[in-house]
């Protein structure tokens, strides 16, 4: 299946370039975007290389992650180059709980602490805590993340599904729902279109 064509954003990030206070901040929402959560089907076997189950407490809130293709190369090579952060309207433990597991299954021989610790020291967490609730769901909140980081809202960016809700629209880059399909090339497309040399 051929993926429509990325729209074109201002956000070009040059790898050759040295790191100063002037990289961006790019923040990626979980659910749908960069993975796909299964709350359903929670007895199912895992067959699947890219999808793991989130053990929760009490154990009737476990669910499947399924990590859409290319999420890992983008997250590691925005580490490298902006201010990363996740900004999801999923509560704040559960992101937590996805991102060291997501670490964990990278990096199989880490101790279970020193992932979380490196999840939150490369990744800034923002969830349903950060975000103002409106009638039509969460609001992801750009500006305000913008002042606290004191980085000017002209360097802040969303990748986010078409729909999200962010106070700053124009500062959305909309990337079709991921619902499972491994073939999906979408985040490849992406990374192609923001990053040069």
């Amino acid at each position: 299946m051929q993926s429509p064509p990325i729209e074109i954003t201002d956000l070009i990030i040059d790898r050759a370039a040295r790191p100063d206070n002037d990289e961006p901040t790019v923040c990626l929402n979980l659910e749908g975007t960069l993975m796909s959560i299964n709350r359903s089907q929670i007895d199912r076997q895992v067959e699947e290389e890219q999808t793991f189950k989130i053990q929760r407490h009490p154990p009737n809130e476990d669910f499947f992650v399924t990590i859409r293709p290319g999420a890992v190369e983008l997250l590691e090579e925005l580490t490298k180059h902006s201010h990363t952060f996740i900004y999801s309207d999923l509560p704040r433990s559960e992101i937590l709980d996805i991102t060291y597991h997501l670490y964990l299954q990278q990096h199989p021989d880490t101790d279970w602490s020193d992932a979380l610790a490196l999840c939150v020291a490369n990744i800034g967490i923002r969830g349903r805590e950060d975000c103002v609730i409106t009638s039509s769901g969460p609001k992801k909140l750009l500006g305000n993340l913008s002042e606290e980081l004191d980085c000017p809202i002209n360097h802040t960016w969303l990748i986010d599904r078409p729909n999200a809700l962010v106070d700053f629209p124009c500062k959305l880059i909309p990337i079709p729902r991921f619902n499972g399909d491994m073939s999906d090339r979408h985040l490849f497309d992406l990374f192609e279109h923001i990053f040069i040399n």
